[in-house]
């Protein structure tokens, strides 16, 4: 699923004169069982193998999936055509089993598990020593509180109730002026790459079961039950109403022309704004990419003065890309963990796991905040791989290339059309991830007026990580321009195109006119000629009149000419006279 991920940190005061020795902790968004335990439990600098039972555990899940995705495209096809509503009526197509209760919770708990069954790891930093362990949510309130009272009201739902736990205390902003009006957490948006099959299986349950009242209604209790139980929240959770689907939709990532989001405006997300399945990405043409997605996730940091760091973020997708890039999308499907080698915060945690907060210039939640807003804003990037694999700029370029070929190819119907299509969409990808990129420059440069500010020594990092963000994206304003170009021509070869074919259809249509006027002409006289010369009388062993023939010929020609009227405004018969028809598809869903 894409689940929340958190870090959050616990103050630890040494004999020495340190003030703040940050810790920090990851949602895994892992769902407990014991399909899950080997993996959530090794250590994350291992190369744990992938548990085949959940791979079993996968594969059942698609399984009744398939069956639920069957089952709805049935009904679908049953009220959205007149031929499909007729034949469900006399059992052709047989209608597919809908999967029972049970297995359609199992189905969404397995891709969208129980805020409840969130696992967090917990990494405490500390002069010359690191420690790491995994403790509940519930446990969240025990570890952050422990040397305090304190305890956090409720405002919402399970993002809210972190963020109360930030408001127990006084909250540092990443930006000083008040410039920030989203809440007591910094965000930002990050890049990252997600399994292009996982993520679709994300969507099709959402969009599929969020439709039935009766289950949401279901979920939104069982949320409200376990919500009660948590120990750090306030009895307003009572007071709210449940908001299972809120929550999932709050978690899923978004497409890169999905919608607008600000680092300095809270996420809102309405109803029915996720695209109903996956674009496709002309990035994926390359076949180093073939299997993901580029997707658009916030990230939020909740900094406390007595040395937490709280950060909520996606536990799925790749920030790094190497040679071993299309095994980690697969073990995304089943694991569901963070691994050091794809993962941004483990590879800040496996950074200072020896020596601690030994050579940190300044120990403080500050610092380290600012250096996950660093390793982060870089991302996704294939820089560890000494570039033996193709960036995101770089594999664009055979997908441009392979355009450009393709508008010298002879002319096809439709072909034209599509091609046009996949040259706006490139244009689209590469100058949203430009967009983004531009956007993480001017945060850095804010980031790095900040750090001035508070007497924190990050600039070389900062300008580092500037440098980097332009190189990985220098080409693609180039790129773009190219296909512009590009299309440009396009336009002008089938302009010349197309004047060429209606000069042929010019000489084709004068053709046609001579024998249309002979047609004219004629056919009236055939007609006549052979209905006068008919002879009935004439036929061996038949008293039949031309009455009886065109009692005949004419009920043919009726029924005939009745089907094809039918065949042929069927999309406006069809509304005037089943237009009562979703009204009554929504019932029978319902019950």
């Amino acid at each position: 699923m894409a689940s929340s991920n958190a870090s959050a940190g616990a103050p630890f005061h040494h004999s020495s004169h340190e003030e703040i020795v940050p810790l920090e902790s990851v949602f895994t968004g892992e769902p407990s069982g014991p399909s899950y335990d080997h993996a959530a439990s090794a250590s994350a600098d291992l190369e744990v193998p992938t548990p085949q039972s959940a791979i079993r555990q996968y594969h059942i899940q698609r399984a009744v999936l398939g069956r639920l995705k069957a089952w709805h495209q049935w009904e679908i096809d049953r009220y959205n055509s007149l031929t499909g509503y007729i034949l469900s009526k006399v059992g052709f197509p047989k209608r597919p089993i809908c999967p029972s209760p049970e297995e359609v919770l199992s189905l969404a708990t397995y891709f969208f598990p129980q805020r409840r069954s969130l696992r967090v790891v917990v990494c405490d930093f500390g002069e010359g020593r690191f420690d790491r362990f995994e403790i509940s949510l519930e446990n969240v309130q025990r570890c952050m509180t422990g040397r305090s009272n304190q305890r956090g009201r409720l405002y919402g739902g399970c993002s809210s109730s972190l963020e109360s736990l930030s408001r127990s205390q006084h909250v540092e902003h990443l930006f000083s002026q008040g410039r920030i009006k989203e809440g007591p957490y910094n965000g930002f948006e990050i890049l990252n790459f997600r399994s292009k099959h996982y993520l679709q299986d994300q969507l099709d349950v959402f969009n599929i079961l969020r439709k039935s009242p009766r289950l949401s209604n279901a979920f939104d209790k069982l949320s409200l039950i376990l919500d009660a139980e948590r120990p750090f929240l306030g009895s307003s959770v009572l007071e709210t109403p449940g908001l299972f689907w809120n929550d999932v939709q709050s978690d899923l990532p978004w497409q890169l022309d999905e919608g607008l989001r600000s680092r300095f405006s809270k996420l809102e997300i309405g109803k029915g704004s996720l695209a109903p399945e996956i674009g496709q990405q002309l990035l994926s043409r390359h076949p180093f990419y073939s299997d993901a997605v580029l997707v658009r996730d916030y990230f939020r940091c909740f900094p406390r003065d007595d040395g937490f760091l709280l950060t909520t973020s996606p536990i799925l997708g790749l920030n790094y890309v190497d040679t071993r890039f299309d095994e980690y999308i697969k073990l995304e499907l089943v694991t569901q963990t963070a691994h050091r080698i794809y993962s941004a915060l483990e590879e800040i945690r496996r950074r200072w796991e020896i020596q601690g907060t030994t050579h940190w210039p300044h120990k403080s939640v500050h610092w380290l905040m600012i250096s996950l807003v660093i390793e982060l804003e870089v991302t996704p990037h294939n820089h560890r791989s000494r570039k033996h694999v193709p960036d995101i700029q770089n594999a664009y370029l055979p997908v441009v290339r392979d355009l450009k070929r393709r508008r010298a190819s002879q002319f096809r119907r439709h072909e034209s059309v599509n091609l046009v299509h996949e040259y706006v969409s490139c244009m689209d990808e590469m100058s949203h991830i430009h967009e983004i990129s531009m956007q993480k420059i001017e945060f850095l440069e804010e980031l790095r007026e900040h750090c001035n500010a508070i007497h924190i020594s990050a600039t070389e990092q900062i300008d580092e990580a500037v440098r980097q963000i332009k190189k990985d994206n220098k080409n693609l304003p180039r790129l773009c321009n190219d296909l512009k170009a590009s299309l440009g021509v396009l336009f002008q070869l089938r302009t010349i195109e197309q004047n060429e074919l209606a000069i042929i259809a010019e000489s084709n249509n004068r053709a046609i006119l001579v024998f249309t006027v002979v047609t004219i002409i004629f056919l009236p006289l055939s007609f006549f000629t052979s209905y006068f010369g008919m002879n009935l009388q004439g036929i061996a062993n038949t008293d039949k009149t031309q009455g009886y023939f065109w009692a005949v010929c004419g009920s043919i020609t009726l029924i005939v000419v009745s089907f094809t009227v039918v065949f042929g405004f069927k999309e406006h018969l069809y509304g005037w006279i089943w237009a009562n028809r979703d009204y009554a598809r929504q019932r029978d869903f319902r019950s």
